[in-house]
């Protein structure tokens, strides 16, 4: 697939890119749908290591990978 930025080839990082945005994206329509409301948030340690999705204070942490 080619988009304005450029090939989207799984394994580059604009395909983690855009799988992370499609997860995120996924994750607010769920909660619009289920009316849940579910505060959404991100880790990040100084290092680099980080957590894509964290939900309500730590109850569910998620890393988005392909």
């Amino acid at each position: 697939m080619y988009g304005k930025t450029g090939n989207l080839e799984p394994g580059s990082e604009l395909y983690g890119k855009a799988f992370e945005s499609w997860c995120f994206h996924e994750r607010c329509a769920y909660n619009s749908y289920r009316e849940c409301f579910a505060d959404l948030s991100y880790w990040r340690l100084a290092g680099g290591t980080e957590m894509d999705f964290i939900i309500n204070d730590m109850v569910i942490a998620i890393e988005a990978n392909i």
